[in-house]
Formats: structure tokens, sequence, C-alpha cells
């Protein structure tokens, strides 16, 4: 049973290190700060408002009260008493449960807000939102004491950080974080066509050092417009004169050639076989 305690204290303390940045926003008093790094910017009238300061006391001591707990099981593990693992167990479970009634009840509290300029529509999404806001959050920022990897993630677009410039001393700058874990699978599953999707890769731009960011100019020498664009790709067609673009990207202007003579290509929709046909119904129409 000595093994298992080595686990739970791991657990433990793994638990009480993931909570850290959640405690340390609500502990420092910086609840509003914490729910605009979640997405959702309020007033400053907010802080005294009696029920949303209630139930985010409670959860940060629902918070608090789960590594004791943990530790505390560990230390009844490593004793083997039956009782005290029973007893610690179903403590630790109850805790686990109070934790997500806390959070849903700092929910409810951002529900019955009366914020000029913010729909009530919006404060009930970002509260049936904020438990996978919450796990985004804490999961990029135990990730960023890891070297790397969060810079990883973004760049496969399994996690997204973004700079919000502050307004004044009541809306301070602040970084919103955020995972997609779909991402994640997709790029797993598929890491060509994944970054095709996101930078191009393997394109024709792409291979000319052209990125997403940039800002088309010119094309052939003449202002750019989707009519001449096209117009440069289809002259192309077969031959092996490249397309010339004059691009911006960032304050720096330059001309790429394009080798790229494939002609137009349009999307089509084909049929997935053994899939009803729900398009046919959407167009046909009515009488």
């Amino acid at each position: 049973m000595a093994g298992e305690r080595g686990t739970l204290e791991v657990l433990a303390t793994s638990v009480a290190g993931l909570l850290q940045p959640l405690e340390e926003r609500l502990a420092a008093g910086e609840l509003r700060l914490l729910i605009a790094e979640l997405g959702l910017q309020l007033p400053a009238s907010v802080e005294a408002n009696a029920n949303l300061a209630n139930a985010v006391r409670t959860a940060l001591q629902r918070l608090r009260d789960l590594p004791t707990l943990l530790a505390q099981l560990a230390a009844a593990i490593e004793a083997e008493n039956t009782g005290q693992i029973l007893s610690k167990g179903l403590e630790v479970a109850n805790a686990v449960k109070s934790v997500i009634e806390a959070v849903e009840a700092v929910g409810n509290a951002i529900k019955a807000l009366a914020v000029a300029g913010i729909p009530a529509a919006e404060l009930n999404a970002f509260a049936n939102e904020l438990p996978r806001r919450l796990v985004d959050y804490l999961g990029v920022r135990n990730l960023e004491a890891i070297p790397g990897i969060v810079e990883s993630l973004e760049f496969i677009g399994a996690a997204e950080r973004t700079l919000v410039p502050g307004v004044d001393a009541a809306h301070p700058a602040f970084i919103r974080r955020s995972l997609d874990l779909g991402a994640l699978t997709d790029f797993i599953g598929d890491p060509l066509g994944k970054l095709g999707t996101l930078y191009q890769w393997g394109s024709p731009a792409f291979n000319a050092g052209l990125s997403t960011a940039v800002e088309l100019v010119a094309v052939d020498g003449r202002a750019y417009s989707v009519e001449r664009l096209q117009q440069a790709i289809t002259a192309a067609k077969g031959g092996t004169a490249p397309i010339q673009l004059l691009v911006k990207d960032g304050e720096v202007y330059k001309t790429v050639g394009i080798a790229y003579a494939g002609g137009l290509r349009h999307p089509k929709l084909e049929r997935i076989d053994g899939v009803d046909d729900r398009l046919t119904p959407l167009l046909t129409a009515r009488p």
C-alpha cells in the first residue's frame, strides 16, 4: 500500500498546483480580472455585489479544502486504516462535488447581475460556459510553467493567448487564454492537413514564404482585386511563368513569385455513401 501513498501525495500536490492560479486571483480580490481573462469584462460596480462575493468566497474555500483532503486520504492509505480510507474517500468525493457546485453558484451569481451594456443573454452564455473556460484558463496557466509547451500548442491551433490592452485603471490589460483539444486531436490525426488549414502548409503561397498574415497589394504589377487575381491565375494555367504578387508584411513590402499553373479551382459538394441526403430537402421550394 505504501506505493499508493506516493501516487496520492503527487495527486494532492498536482491538484494544489493546478488550482493555484485561480486561488491567487480570488485571494487577491481580482475577481474582475479573472472574469476578464475568462472572456467577460465587467464594470467595477460588480465588486460590491454581495451575492457574487459570497459565491466566490465559497468557491475559494472549497478549492482550498481539496488538496488537504487528498493528503489525508493518502495518510489513511499509508496507515492501511480501512475505516479512514472509506471516510476520507467519501470526503474527497463530496469535496469535488462541492467545488463543482461552488463554480455553478458563481455562474448563477453572474447570471443574476444587472450590468449596463451587457445583455442578459451574454451573461447567461458566459455563466454556462464558465466551467469549461476555467479548465482552459487553468490548463494554459499551468502549461506555461513548462518552456515551449504552450507555444507549440499555439502553433497547431490547440491553445490561444490574446493580449487585451488596458483601457484605464479600472480595466487593466490582461491575457485571455483558451484551449482547443479538438484542434490537438485533428493535428494528431492529420498533421499536414491541420497545418495546411492553419498556414496553407505545402501550398504554392506557403512555398513562396507567404503566411496568412500578409496583405495582398498588387497582382502582376496592378492594384489587387479579386477579379484581377482570378485573371492572373487563369492566364498562368499550363505555363511556367510565376504569378507576381506585391505583398505587405507588417511594415515591409516585397514582391514574390507564385509558381502555380493549375488554374482556378472551385470546391464542390459530394455525397457520402450511406449518409442521408439532408441538403436537397433544405433547397427544395416549399409548396
